[in-house]
């Protein structure tokens, strides 16, 4: 199930405080969201996994709590810091990072405003 910005779910309270307000990442399995605290107004990052219900998903959430718990454990500059995590109602995996706005990876490659290292 791929979850797209409609109009109604761009309103959505995503964990009862977040606001989505774009997509700003795909993945294989996951989507990663620009959105707002309501509250505070701290504009965030949510990366969203949606749980297969047809098969077992057992290894995606424990893979999903592993990273929440060790994000943690890890403090530096260049490691984006995880503010929340959770699973919703709707069986989804929830994870809530500081937001970062600035050029994604593949482009500063390819501008070479980074090396690539292989």
């Amino acid at each position: 199930m791929t979850l797209s910005l409609t109009q109604s779910s761009k309103n959505e309270l995503v964990g009862g405080r977040y606001h989505l307000i774009k997509r700003i990442g795909i993945g294989g399995t996951s989507q990663v969201f620009e959105a707002i605290h309501h509250l505070t107004q701290e504009r965030v990052a949510i990366k969203i996994i949606t749980l297969n219900k047809a098969k077992s998903d057992a290894r995606t959430v424990a893979r999903f709590m592993r990273e929440a718990r060790l994000s943690q454990e890890v403090t530096h500059q260049g490691i984006v810091r995880i503010l929340d995590a959770w699973i919703d109602e709707q069986q989804r995996c929830c994870l809530v990072m500081e937001y970062l706005n600035g050029v994604n990876m593949r482009d500063a490659i390819r501008s070479r405003e980074v090396t690539r290292f292989d």
